[in-house]
């Protein structure tokens, strides 16, 4: 197991926590506690995405997120909460819309990135946990990332790449002259 991403996982979760307390609106534990939720899941949905749960996947996801699953506890929790399915690798988990909301009312992206950059590591590493990469397993991640990245750039106020409001005023602008031949005015 890889200590080192143990510790990252540590840390964004304690860094989410203290995001979560620094909003007097909110000002409550539980910020830590979603995150390890969240990122167990998305490593039960990459688990999942081979067709099999191996012990290497079930031990990697008991490691890092502090559980004790076998494969058969890990296989029947993804069946009952639909955690393998397109409805799951569409949804933005919980946890990225909360830190989206605080990153916006902080005006601090740092958290919302570091969440994904966690779940980037430990998808890669639980994929090759088992020693065998599967490209449905590479598909999968590509499309959980991809969707929350997606998530960011439409919600998070620093990464918005649609800027609205602007109304087009009257009045004509000239165009700029080219080879000593004026350009036709926009009307």
């Amino acid at each position: 197991m890889n200590y080192e991403l143990k510790e990252l996982i540590n840390s964004i979760c304690s860094a989410i926590e203290a995001a979560v307390k620094s909003i007097p609106e909110i000002g409550q534990d539980g910020g830590d506690a979603l995150a390890r939720i969240d990122i167990a899941k998305f490593m039960m949905y990459l688990s999942a995405s081979d067709g099999e749960i191996k012990w290497e996947e079930a031990e990697a996801i008991s490691f890092y997120c502090g559980l004790d699953i076998t494969p058969n506890t890990l296989g029947q929790f993804i069946r009952e909460n639909n955690i393998y399915s397109t409805e799951f690798e569409s949804t933005a988990p919980a946890t990225l819309q909360l830190l989206v909301l605080l990153s916006n009312a902080l005006d601090n992206p740092e958290i919302s990135e570091g969440f994904i950059t966690t779940c980037k590591e430990i998808g890669k590493q639980l994929i090759l946990s088992d020693g065998y990469v599967n490209d449905n397993e590479v598909s999968d991640y590509n499309i959980y990332i991809n969707m929350m990245e997606r998530y960011l750039d439409e919600n998070l106020d620093s990464r918005k790449s649609v800027i609205s409001g602007f109304v087009k005023t009257g009045g004509s602008v000239s165009a700029p002259s080219k080879s000593s031949v004026m350009a036709p005015k926009k009307g």
